[in-house]
């Protein structure tokens, strides 16, 4: 497993004054304050911010272009997804990067990709709004880190706004810190079957069977991109330790317009690729 240190750098003082964060809260600094639960709004200066969600995910899909779709998975990584919401009363909302997800000495920064995958075409599993944070889309966001799996500090993570006095805390919410302790699920596609042949005019029925690997249970992430029509479709199956579970997708009859075309369905995991090729043949009546 990487050096917890190795992840990220603290970005040094003048943060807080480039925020405008000149203000307090209360009689004390508030890192000498307990920490907020998430869904709390906090004020500091003139710019108030309000977390309200965090989920890990061991995996990611993503649109990589118009009609192709892909997985990531990280090694040995959880990535973190946390919604909020930030306004000023003056000027634009704070950067990405006034944002840190802490554990003692530990910093986990703001992810600008996940792995190679762009933020704006992540759509997070569990989130509050559908686009990454960014001042320019009004304050309210997620955003998207990266913490590794079994982390042994993982019950003292928190989200903190600010490097300079004051800053500010919330706890990362309990069922968070209890999945980021532990390892990720893992899974094996057990097979996907694809028919070789349809009739014209019909439609195609793909099936995916997996299988949970892992010592956790876990969602089986997968998306299956086809020729033809070129288009995407997202594979999920929930699945508990050991479990074998099949889920189906049925192309529409538009792929299979025109006897002896051919078109093929590729299933990408995040772990490997399965790729079928599937003829239109004619129907027996066609003659």
């Amino acid at each position: 497993m990487p050096s917890r240190r190795q992840y990220l750098a603290r970005t040094g003082a003048g943060l807080g004054a480039a925020l405008g964060l000149a203000g307090c809260l209360g009689e004390l600094p508030q890192s000498d304050r307990e920490p907020l639960a998430f869904g709390e709004e906090a004020t500091t200066g003139n710019v108030t911010v309000t977390p309200a969600k965090g989920h890990p995910q061991a995996s990611i899909f993503y649109v990589s272009n118009v009609d192709h779709a892909s997985i990531e998975r990280l090694d040995d990584e959880w990535v973190v997804f946390v919604s909020v919401f930030a306004r000023s009363e003056s000027g634009a909302p704070p950067s990405r990067d006034a944002f840190r997800l802490v554990a003692g000495d530990d910093e986990f920064t703001p992810l600008q990709k996940v792995g190679d995958a762009p933020l704006r075409t992540i759509s997070p599993d569990e989130r509050i709004v559908s686009n990454e944070y960014s001042p320019e889309s009004g304050g309210g966001g997620w955003i998207a880190f990266t913490v590794p799996e079994e982390y042994e500090s993982a019950s003292d993570l928190e989200l903190q706004f600010g490097s300079d006095e004051p800053v500010v805390h919330w706890n990362l919410p309990d069922d968070a810190k209890e999945r980021i302790a532990g390892p990720r699920p893992t899974f094996e596609v057990v097979s996907f079957d694809v028919p070789e042949q349809v009739s014209r005019g019909e439609e195609t029925e793909l099936v995916v069977t997996a299988r949970n690997m892992g010592p956790v249970d876990g969602l089986f992430r997968g998306c299956i991109n086809t020729t033809g029509m070129y288009a995407f479709y997202e594979v999920l199956l929930p699945l508990e330790v050991g479990a074998e579970a099949a889920t189906a997708k049925r192309l529409p009859s538009i792929y299979t317009r025109e006897p002896g075309a051919k078109f093929s369905c590729e299933l990408k995991t995040g772990a490997d690729n399965h790729r079928q090729t599937v003829e239109v043949v004619s129907k027996s009546d066609d003659a």
